[in-house]
């Protein structure tokens, strides 16, 4: 048995770890519609973002959701200035105030997923029918 089984991680780099995963997901995941946005301070953008940090962040991680926008618009523009992040970060708490980002439960999430599965299969066959 090596000596490396035997060591546990810590949560605070377990926690990192998941961070760093998170955020790569996230900035592959903004970088698919930045073709149609060109400034960091797109009210889209930040919303996009930030609804979907809302819903893959949990409490228990203890990652502060905040932080985590401000990085993934640091790797999606690299010369972002401090102005522009002062401004993603109101927006972001404009939004908040306004409650436009929401937490989708799961299973709404799921029957949604569905919902659009089967409506492009059905337009597959109506068209392939006609």
């Amino acid at each position: 048995m090596s000596s490396l089984s035997l060591v546990q991680p810590t949560s605070k780099i377990t926690s990192t770890i998941n961070k760093q995963n998170i955020l790569d997901q996230i900035v592959t995941a903004a970088q698919k519609i930045l073709t149609a946005i060109e400034k960091p301070t797109s009210l889209d953008l930040i919303h996009y973002v930030a609804s979907i940090i809302e819903n893959v962040i949990t409490k228990a991680s203890q990652i502060d959701k905040m932080s985590l926008v401000i990085e993934v618009f640091q790797k999606l523009f690299p010369e972002i200035t401090s102005e522009e992040i002062t401004e993603i970060q109101e927006a972001v708490e404009f939004l908040l105030a306004q409650n436009m980002i929401k937490n989708i439960p799961v299973l709404k999430y799921a029957l949604n997923l569905a919902n659009q599965f089967f409506t492009s299969l059905l337009s597959k066959s109506k068209s392939s029918a006609s």
